[in-house]
């Protein structure tokens, strides 16, 4: 990650630990800590960008290799939600991928 990027992910994960470190005892007594911050961090990325649940968790998928139930206990859904989601990022994917074709007048 380079450029402006990393400098925003930067703000985005320090973002994320402040608002957890503000309320503790409320974050860790949760049932599944782990997805409640990633909820966090996600609404702060979301809001700030134009980027989708799909892809928040190909990357996940693709990247850093982490299995489906891993994926949906890190972000608090359900495997059937994340295989969803996984689809749906290929095949937009796939769309911008494919050559565009313009209409003969």
């Amino acid at each position: 990650m380079h450029g402006p990027w990393r400098q925003e992910a930067r703000v985005a994960v320090a973002h994320t630990f402040a608002l957890i470190a503000a309320d503790w005892p409320a974050a860790v007594a949760r049932p599944n800590p782990a997805a409640y911050a990633w909820n966090l961090h996600t609404h702060y990325v979301t809001a700030r960008t134009s980027t989708s649940q799909e892809q928040d968790t190909a990357p996940m998928y693709d990247r850093l290799h982490l299995t489906i139930d891993r994926i949906a206990t890190l972000t608090g859904t359900e495997p059937a939600a994340v295989t969803a989601r996984l689809a749906t990022a290929r095949r937009r994917a796939r769309r911008r991928a494919a050559p565009r074709t313009t209409s003969a007048r």
